[in-house]
């Protein structure tokens, strides 16, 4: 009923769902919680949703620049890992860029930990793709 609405890498809203532990035999994950979807769940595709999230970051790129007429952008690939050990990567532009790289280059040994909020994630290819402005 739910499995062709849900694809991997989408945004979605769900409502009226259960959370109850996870003690199934076979579990998808192993945090000790699970969702449970009943015949009042509903499931809608999100595209245009805002999200935040705090993550280490694991890795970024160097510093590249984008020119589109004349004016030019400063960017960085970044990738993030949450408390569960997810990964989002991201696109981060102008002063996202100025603000965290000296942190990244000025810690190379402590962890740099990033709170983002209103991020948005638009379509680009059928996948949903993270950049951060």
């Amino acid at each position: 009923m739910f499995k062709p609405k849900i694809k991997e890498l989408g945004l979605y809203f769900i409502k009226n769902f259960v959370v109850g532990p996870n003690n199934m035999k076979l579990k998808y994950t192993r945090h000790k919680l699970k969702l449970a979807f009943t015949h009042k769940t509903i499931v809608e595709e999100s595209n245009d949703h805002l999200f935040g999230v705090i993550g280490e970051v694991v890795s970024y790129g160097e510093v590249d620049s984008h020119n589109q007429g004349d004016k030019a952008s400063t960017f960085m690939n970044v990738e993030l890992e949450d408390h569960e050990r997810n990964n989002i990567s991201a696109t981060s532009w102008r002063e996202f860029v100025d603000q965290i790289l000296p942190h990244l280059e000025g810690s190379p040994h402590q962890p740099v930990i990033v709170v983002m909020q209103l991020i948005k994630a638009p379509k680009f290819q059928d996948n949903s793709i993270v950049l951060i402005t």
